[in-house]
């Protein structure tokens, strides 16, 4: 079978996913080559090795750069697949293979339905999505996102959203004499150690760990990982907590691995993520982790006393302290039990659910012409 796949640059998951999928199958990536700002460019550090990526674009008035998309057209796939609806690009790309009768898929790693919404947007949104012929989907809140838009006679598959490899995934959560090897190793002191990933931006909800933070008890360190702009949140910290909070820059995914299995406790305190690709990562190196109820990768993936309610300091002081209080038994527990968890999202495994559904919708394709 011949796959495009048309999406918006070549972030590393994607093209893992793909470069997965073309195990199996002719793929062909078609993407733009744009990024979000503040995108540090050592992310960009995955080439596909069996799937054949193309970057080809064209200018068209009002539409700005859109795919050159006579060629993907030219392709003639048996299946086309498109990474989501949002930017204009992807949107002309839908209008066009609408018109010429092609069936395809759009993927939708997630969303939240915004009782605010603007009715134009949600008419838009709704016209362009419905052109699809069936969807991805990476959780059952997604499938209501997608409901909401599409209605219900729509084909929504699963989709396992990850970027985590096989042999990313640790067999068993670290002892703490091996925790302590780490820690010497990265450098981080002696007490409970919290760490949290992501662009350092307002929608991560870093300041609200940091106001937490003030009114945590007992030994602790907090890491932020992701991105040198700590400057927008230097004047959130106190004389009191200058020296528990801790900025590390961009680090590769080795030394990222080892400050996960060094830490206690991961935290991503989202104000919003439509899916949160940490969140497999932390579980995945067997330690406890806690998110929001507006990630709806914990909320897929997590227990619900791992939920906490968005924009709410309490809720962070509470449940930092409930997990400082727990044995190195239970801890280790959850460690296995989030392992355990991560190994069905891993890319090789969601590829295998992927492929069985793909196979479903080209053979079920001439019922959508």
């Amino acid at each position: 079978m011949k796959i495009v796949f048309c999406t918006q640059n070549m972030a590393p998951f994607r093209m893992k996913w793909m470069d997965e999928i073309a195990k199996y199958h002719e793929v062909i990536i078609y993407h733009l080559g744009e990024y979000e700002s503040g995108v540090n460019k050592k992310y960009i550090s995955y080439i596909p090795e069996r799937a054949v990526v193309h970057c080809d674009k064209k200018k068209r008035a009002m539409w700005g750069e859109l795919y050159d998309e006579s060629k993907i057209i030219d392709e003639s796939a048996d299946l086309y697949l498109l990474d989501g609806y949002g930017f204009k690009a992807q949107q002309h790309m839908i209008i066009t293979l609408k018109r010429k009768n092609i069936p395809f898929i759009i993927s939708v790693d997630g969303g939240f339905i915004r009782s605010d919404e603007n009715v134009i947007k949600k008419h838009i949104k709704s016209h362009i999505m419905k052109k699809a012929n069936a969807f991805l989907s990476t959780s059952e809140e997604t499938d209501s996102f997608i409901r909401y838009y599409v209605g219900k006679d729509k084909k929504i598959y699963r989709h396992m959203f990850s970027s985590v490899s096989d042999n990313y995934i640790e067999k068993r959560p670290l002892q703490s004499d091996e925790k302590n090897v780490l820690r010497k190793e990265l450098k981080m002191p002696n007490g409970f150690s919290i760490i949290t990933v992501g662009k350092f931006e307002y929608r991560k909800g870093f300041d609200i760990l940091i106001e937490a933070a003030k009114s945590l008890k007992g030994e602790y360190n907090i890491y932020f990982i992701g991105a040198s702009n700590r400057e927008i949140y230097q004047n959130l910290i106190t004389d009191d907590i200058k020296e528990k909070i801790r900025f590390v820059d961009f680090c590769d995914k080795e030394k990222l691995k080892k400050y996960y299995m060094a830490s206690d406790l991961f935290i991503l305190p989202t104000r919003e993520d439509i899916w949160g690709l940490v969140i497999t990562e932390a579980m995945s190196n067997g330690i406890p982790v806690i998110t929001t109820d507006k990630c709806l990768a914990g909320v897929a993936m997590l227990e619900k006393d791992e939920i906490i309610n968005a924009e709410s300091i309490n809720a962070i002081v509470d449940v930092v302290h409930r997990q400082m209080e727990l044995s190195n038994k239970e801890r280790m527990d959850i460690g296995v039990r989030n392992i355990e968890k991560a190994r069905k999202y891993s890319i090789e495994n969601a590829t295998k659910s992927d492929l069985v559904s793909l196979k479903d919708f080209q053979m079920k394709k001439l019922e959508y012409k």
